[in-house]
Formats: C-alpha cells, sequence, structure tokens
C-alpha cells in the first residue's frame, strides 16, 4: 500500500454493497486503484472471497470481503460491530433492476433496496462522526425516492439514477467525480439521472 507522509490524509475505508454484477465489479475494480481499506460487503462467500483475491493482487487498497446476506438485520449489525470509520458507502442497487409493475416482484424489489438503507443506518452514528459518504446506485426514480427516504439525514447521501444507455465505464468515472465532501454536501438527498451523452 502507498505510504503517506505526515501531510496526506490517511487513507479511506471505503464500503462497497450490494448484488454483484458488472456494474460491482468495475466499481470494485475502481475503488480499489486508491490506497485504503475497500470492504466487499454482501453476496456468497465463494464469490465474494475470489473477487478480493483478484483485486489484492493489482491494486493499492487492501481488499476484505465480509459475505452474507444483508436483508438479515443481523448480519447489517455484525457488519457495522466489525467495521469502524467508513468514510464512504457504496449501495449498489443496479443489479435489482427497475420497479416491477407485479406486486409480488414489487415487494421483493423493495425488501431489496430496504436491506442496502439497513446497513446505511446500521453504520450511521460512525459516519456522522467521521462526515461520511453515501451514494446509492439505483435503476429508476423510484429505487432512488426508496434509498434516499430511508438513508440517514445525518450523512451526506445522494442517489444516481444510471440508465442501460449509458456505458458502465461512464457510470463509474462520474461516479468517482462525485465521491467527494465537496460535491456530495452540495448534492445531498438529491437524485442525479445519469443521462447518454447527446449525440456529436
Amino acid at each position: 500500500m502507498t505510504q503517506t507522509s505526515d501531510q496526506d490524509p490517511p487513507p479511506s475505508t471505503l464500503l462497497l454493497a450490494g448484488p454483484f454484477g458488472q456494474m460491482g465489479h468495475r466499481l470494485a475494480a475502481k475503488l480499489s486503484a486508491e490506497p485504503g481499506l475497500l470492504v466487499l460487503a454482501g453476496g456468497r462467500e465463494t464469490e465474494m472471497q475470489v473477487i478480493a483475491d483478484e483485486l489484492n493482487g493489482e491494486n493499492n487498497a487492501t481488499v476484505q470481503s465480509l459475505p452474507g446476506d444483508l436483508s438479515h438485520s443481523v448480519t447489517r449489525d455484525v457488519l457495522a460491530l466489525e467495521l469502524e470509520n467508513v468514510d464512504i458507502l457504496v449501495l449498489d442497487g443496479s443489479e435489482l433492476g427497475p420497479l416491477p409493475d407485479d406486486d409480488e416482484a414489487a415487494e421483493v424489489w423493495r425488501r431489496h433496496l430496504s436491506s442496502l438503507a439497513g446497513l446505511a443506518r446500521a453504520l450511521a452514528e460512525d459516519m456522522e462522526e467521521t462526515d461520511g459518504r453515501i451514494v446509492a446506485l439505483v435503476d429508476d426514480d423510484a429505487g432512488g425516492r426508496v434509498l434516499n427516504s430511508s438513508l440517514p439525514l445525518g450523512v451526506h447521501r445522494l442517489s444516481l439514477v444510471i440508465s442501460p444507455d449509458v456505458p458502465i465505464a461512464d457510470t463509474v468515472a462520474l461516479l468517482m467525480n462525485l465521491l467527494t465532501p465537496a460535491s456530495l454536501a452540495i448534492r445531498s438527498g438529491t437524485l442525479i439521472p445519469i443521462n447518454p451523452r447527446p449525440a456529436p
């Protein structure tokens, strides 16, 4: 890991939580390029450990996996106890898709989003003290509203509504630009649509 001088800020602790599809993998790779600790939360143990091992050999961050079912409050509470001083929490709901039309499927969708918000609430007290930042990735405005209304008010937070027409690399690049204290303080509590670039 890169050494820091007395003038450098301490390495960040980043927590990436949610289903790990293409977006989660790309985000993990990008976040792990910076010095610090990157924790991958949720998912199956074997799958998450493979991702962590792969990233540990290639990047500056120390990557740790904490697998588990985030829909269970006990799992979320255990994660909160194991982690201290989380600077950035990224809730990746992009694999859940938009709000389904079917009532039963919609209820499952809301439950998954609520479990991500529950993790944020479990970490909220410590993150308020460290001026932590929460960013949620969702597939439509409905998902953004569900998460924004559930996330802790005392922590800088926003939801990015991603578009299937925007390349994942562009979405990841925009997210990295937004993960600054100043940007999140200005935009806290808002929904930000990620739209395709206009044709030249």
